[in-house]
C-alpha cells in the first residue's frame, strides 16, 4: 500500500471483534492514528498509539462521540450469531446490526467524515450455484436462510448509497466471504463452522460431529486477507460499488472438516448430522473485480490459515473460552 493512511485519524468500530483485531495492527503499521471502539468484548491489543473508547453504537449519542474529529470510519461492529441461532430466531442478527449501521453512518456524515468502509457480506446475493458477481446482488431475493440478515445488509448498502449521493461521502462496500483466524469466536452457541470444527478437533471430540451432509460448498478467507482487502478497497475503490473479497477457490464442508482434523492430528471418522441446521448449499463469489479495482488477491492459503488458527487456539484455549 501507499502512504494513504499515514497520519489519518481513523475510527474502527467493532475493534475487539475478529476483523477489528486485524484491521488495527494493519492501520498502525501504516502510520494511522486509530480510535478503537469496543463494547462488551475487551480489546486484546495494547499499544500506546491507540485511543480505546467504550461505546454502545445502538445509541445516537455514543455514535456521535466516537465519530467526532475523525478522517475515516471503518464500520466493522456487528452482532454475530451461529447457524442454529439464526434459524431459531432470525431477528438476532438483524435489529441491532441495522440500528448500529444506520446510527454510525448518520454520525459519520454529521462529523463530516468523507471516507467510510462498510463491511457487508455475501448474504446479500441470491441463491446462485456459481461464482456470483457484485452487480447480481439485488437481482433476486437472498436464499431463505439469509432472508433476514441478507436483506438487512442490502438495506445498509442502500442507506450508504443515500449518504454517497446526497452528501458526497466516498464509501467502500466490502463483501467478504466467511472468514476466520486468530481472535475468532469459539463459543459453540454463537460461532461459525470453522471455529466450531477447530474447537472440536483440538478438544479431541469423538464422535466428531459435523452439522449437515458435508456437501455444502464455500469459499473461506483468512481474516488477514480480509483486513488487507478492506483497506485496499477503502483506499483504491471507495466508489459505492460492492467488492467481493474471497480466495477464488471453494471447498466442501466435508473437505474442510477432514483438513482440520488432519492438521489437528485428530484422525477420527467424521459423523455427519444431516438433521442439524445448515444454510445455502453453494456460496462462492467472483473475485475478478477486486483484482482489477483494488489490486487484491488472497495470500494466505486455507491450509496455512487453518493451521495457524488451530495452533493459536490450542495454545490459548482456556483464556479464549473464558472471554467468549
Amino acid at each position: 500500500m501507499t502512504d494513504f493512511y499515514k497520519d489519518k485519524k481513523i475510527v474502527v468500530t467493532g475493534a475487539s471483534g475478529l476483523l477489528g483485531m486485524h484491521l488495527i495492527p494493519e492501520l498502525l503499521a501504516l502510520g494511522a492514528k486509530v480510535r478503537a471502539v469496543v463494547h462488551k468484548r475487551p480489546l486484546e491489543i495494547e499499544d500506546s498509539r491507540l485511543e480505546v473508547v467504550n461505546a454502545d453504537l445502538t445509541q445516537e449519542a455514543d455514535c456521535d462521540s466516537v465519530m467526532a474529529g475523525m478522517d475515516i470510519a471503518c464500520l466493522g461492529a456487528s452482532v454475530t450469531v451461529g447457524a442454529a441461532q439464526a434459524i431459531k430466531n432470525p431477528m438476532l442478527a438483524v435489529t441491532s446490526n441495522l440500528i448500529m449501521a444506520a446510527r454510525s453512518l448518520q454520525a459519520a456524515c454529521l462529523a463530516d467524515i468523507k471516507r467510510v468502509l462498510v463491511v457487508s457480506s455475501t448474504t446479500v446475493y441470491p441463491d446462485y450455484p456459481r461464482p456470483v458477481k457484485e452487480e447480481e446482488a439485488f437481482l433476486e431475493e437472498p436464499h431463505p436462510a439469509y432472508q433476514g440478515v441478507g436483506n438487512m445488509k442490502r438495506y445498509v448498502e442502500t442507506l450508504a448509497k443515500f449518504y454517497c449521493d446526497q452528501y458526497g461521502m466516498k464509501i467502500a462496500i466490502a463483501r467478504p466471504v466467511p472468514f476466520y483466524g486468530r481472535y475468532d469466536n469459539f463459543d459453540f452457541e454463537t460461532c461459525h463452522v470453522i471455529p466450531a470444527l477447530i474447537r472440536k478437533a483440538v478438544e479431541k471430540q469423538d464422535p466428531f460431529e459435523v452439522w449437515g451432509t458435508g456437501n455444502d460448498v464455500r469459499d473461506f478467507l483468512h481474516v488477514k486477507d480480509v483486513a488487507r482487502g478492506c483497506l485496499l478497497a477503502l483506499e483504491k475503490y471507495p466508489e459505492f460499488s460492492g467488492l467481493n473479497l474471497g480466495s477464488g477457490t471453494s471447498v466442501s464442508i466435508r473437505q474442510l472438516a477432514e483438513t482440520i482434523t488432519n492438521l489437528a492430528e485428530h484422525n477420527v471418522p467424521l459423523m455427519f448430522a444431516a438433521s442439524k441446521p445448515s444454510t445455502i448449499p453453494v456460496r462462492v463469489v467472483d473475485v475478478s473485480k477486486a483484482r482489477e479495482k483494488a489490486d487484491f488477491q488472497a495470500e494466505v492459503s486455507l491450509e496455512e490459515g487453518l493451521l495457524d488458527t488451530i495452533q493459536w487456539f490450542a495454545a490459548n484455549r482456556d483464556k479464549i473460552l473464558k472471554n467468549n
